[in-house]
């Protein structure tokens, strides 16, 4: 059996407040939850005595606006995501004075859009304590720039399940697949892997035990022994209508898909 962590994204359910989060994730088996803040994430944080179940940090979408485009995202998507963020999320400095401290807290990597001055310094003075994560979104990046920022041993790279992301940037520069990208990467820098899932196809899938790319994906890490962080992002009204209204039962349901498959090197599908 290999190790791995299995958290579930706060963002995940973006209205809730952290204790209900916490409470949630540890309800259903999750090892922790990763930090995405939100205004009630944020004040319910300071002073917050359950640390050691934040394993990781995720900037604050706000950070986005303007660049959906260029990740693919139609500007209807866009609007609406838009329209969330600045509801649901602090200004940009209060996001990002909230991730640099916590960051320090918590010792844990931080996982950024872009590797540019907008999401971080990335200077030598270790501006997040635990390193930081880059999931691959920005196609102008170009490989040689990449492979220079992983020399440094605190980068770490995060890729996302669905086939369409940091497979943008594959496609750009020549990559046939995620396998071939993967490797190129190479296993040791992938830290954690999105298990993201936002339309209804995708989580009725694994919720009905059918095969998906994301049960390929982590079928292949464990036969290569890969060791990481699984991060579960999952649309909260897809899965409320996928689960027929059973939050709880569904969000399990992709945790026990999440250990069958990577955990336990055992096919989900029927």
């Amino acid at each position: 059996m290999q190790k791995s962590n299995i958290i579930l994204s706060t963002g995940t359910l973006v209205w809730f407040g952290l204790k209900q989060i916490i409470t949630l994730a540890k309800g259903t088996g999750y090892d922790g939850v990763e930090i995405v803040p939100t205004r009630r994430i944020v004040k319910e944080t300071i002073g917050a005595s359950d640390l050691k179940f934040m394993k990781s940090i995720h900037h604050n979408w706000r950070l986005d606006i303007g660049q959906d485009q260029k990740y693919g995202i139609n500007k209807f998507t866009s609007l609406i995501f838009t329209i969330l963020r600045l509801i649901f999320c602090p200004s940009l400095p209060q996001s990002k004075i909230f991730i640099q401290n916590l960051s320090t807290k918590l010792n844990c990597p931080v996982t950024v859009h872009e590797i540019s001055p907008k999401w971080t310094k990335d200077n030598q003075s270790k501006e997040f304590l635990g390193g930081i994560s880059y999931e691959i979104m920005d196609t102008s990046t170009t490989p040689d720039e990449l492979r220079r920022w992983l020399r440094n041993s605190d980068h770490s790279i995060v890729v996302d399940s669905r086939d369409d992301q940091s497979l943008l940037w594959a496609k750009k520069y020549g990559f046939r697949d995620w396998k071939e990208l993967w490797t190129w990467i190479g296993l040791k820098k992938i830290k954690g892997i999105q298990l993201t899932l936002i339309g209804l196809n995708g989580i009725k899938k694994i919720l009905n035990h059918e095969e998906t790319l994301p049960e390929q994906q982590l079928l292949w890490l464990y036969e290569k022994r890969w060791e990481g962080t699984v991060t579960v992002e999952v649309n909260p009204i897809s899965l409320y209508i996928s689960s027929q209204g059973r939050l709880r039962q569904g969000l399990k349901t992709i945790l026990n898909f999440t250990r069958q498959t990577l955990v336990y090197g055992k096919k989900w599908s029927y």
